[in-house]
């Protein structure tokens, strides 16, 4: 997978991050685990665990 730098900082990360708002909610932690495994072993090395987007879709399901 693709390495670019992040920002001006000189740390190399992959070009597609992966989200992880699902982990531990949506997905159970076996699917959740091999999803991980998946994407490290394809190169992948940026995670997004930011926890907010849970919230913002159970206030768009509520309306």
């Amino acid at each position: 997978m693709q390495q670019v730098e992040l920002g001006n900082t000189g740390v190399q990360v992959s070009a597609l991050c992966l989200g992880c708002m699902n982990f531990g909610t949506l997905q159970d932690e076996k699917t959740s685990l091999a999803l991980l495994d998946q994407y490290w072993e394809a190169g992948g090395r940026f995670l997004d665990t930011a926890n907010n987007y849970i919230v913002l879709e159970r206030r768009r399901r509520r309306r």
